[in-house]
């Protein structure tokens, strides 16, 4: 006789299993009555795996007392899930529609109805009804008592503000500027600079990627922005709040100190340069927007705050 399964010594994977074989059952629908093999067992495997639909390997199961949650989820046709993030190994199978789900750098895996995947853990990620009729899934969550299955990105407060590049010059050299290099359609080059005397120095360039079209809301300050005001301290100031999402960070081969950059940035001898790709997202009063693309070279002095927040998961928002 099995002993119950509040004694079964590996509970988290029993419980996941019992979750598995009611989505399973869910799939599977009703046996009809005339069917012959009605008393035959059917058992099909949907997913077995140790890493999450990203590639993430899966964490070990949460500490605590165990505690499945099985939820039916339907998503109307165009409607989006938030951003958020379980602090659970989840997983689920859709039973009918089509979902896309996407993460932060922004891999996306689409699910049409009978897939199932392991979600990922601890990493943001947001999801849409990508199809013509409600996305319903069964979603299960191998938890713990106490522990929430879901975090909203929007439930989530900063410690600190996190500081605009902008300040971030300016509390490190004594003063800031941004000089607008080139601008031709959706292509922006602007030189964010501090003063030293009748010089000045480049302390980071930035490459911007600037959308075509933004919502109504947003008009003001892109026009703003389009005449070479500070994208940063613009989008705050009009109230935006900003989220930068890395996408790459790595060093540059030094260029030559007589270079046109090595000359922008006063170099006096060769120094690999920290950069990093990112996107812009902006959000106020419900209106959330992707606004820019941005890439940005740093100085070298210029560089230890950089690494600083990103070792610290708070990377500055652009000037």
């Amino acid at each position: 006789m099995n002993p119950p399964l509040s004694d079964h010594p590996n509970q988290p994977a029993a419980t996941l299993a019992m979750a598995l074989s009611m989505a399973l059952a869910a799939v599977q629908g009703e046996v009809q009555a005339d069917t012959p093999d009605q008393n035959k067992l059917s058992v099909e495997v949907l997913l077995r795996d140790r890493v999450t639909w990203d590639g993430t390997e899966l964490p070990a199961y949460a500490e605590g007392e165990p505690e499945i949650t099985i939820v039916r989820l339907t998503v109307p046709p165009g409607a989006s899930l938030p951003d958020h993030k379980h602090p659970v190994i989840n997983g689920g199978v859709l039973l009918s529609g089509e979902l896309t789900v996407r993460d932060e750098g922004g891999l996306e895996r689409r699910l049409r109805a009978g897939n199932a995947l392991l979600e990922v853990v601890d990493s943001w990620h947001a999801g849409r009804n990508t199809g013509n009729e409600p996305a319903v899934a069964i979603v299960f969550y191998v938890g713990a008592a106490g522990l929430p299955n879901r975090i909203l990105r929007s439930d989530v407060k900063a410690s600190a503000p996190v500081p605009l590049n902008s300040e971030r010059i300016a509390a490190s050299f004594g003063s800031y500027g941004v000089e607008l290099l080139h601008q031709a359609g959706r292509c922006r080059v602007s030189n964010l600079y501090s003063t030293h005397g009748e010089a000045t120095i480049t302390r980071t360039l930035a490459v911007v990627d600037l959308p075509t079209e933004v919502p109504a809301a947003l008009e003001e300050s892109h026009a703003a922005i389009l005449t070479g005001a500070s994208l940063g301290a613009t989008l705050k100031a009009a109230g935006w709040s900003i989220d930068k999402r890395l996408l790459w960070q790595g060093m540059l081969d030094a260029p030559a100190p007589g270079s046109w950059l090595g000359q922008l940035m006063q170099l006096q001898q060769s120094e690999p340069l920290a950069a990093e790709l990112y996107r812009l997202e902006l959000e106020r009063d419900g209106t959330r927007f992707s606004y820019a693309s941005i890439a940005e070279i740093h100085h070298p002095e210029h560089r230890d705050p950089l690494q600083e927040s990103a070792a610290d998961g708070a990377l500055a928002t652009p000037g």
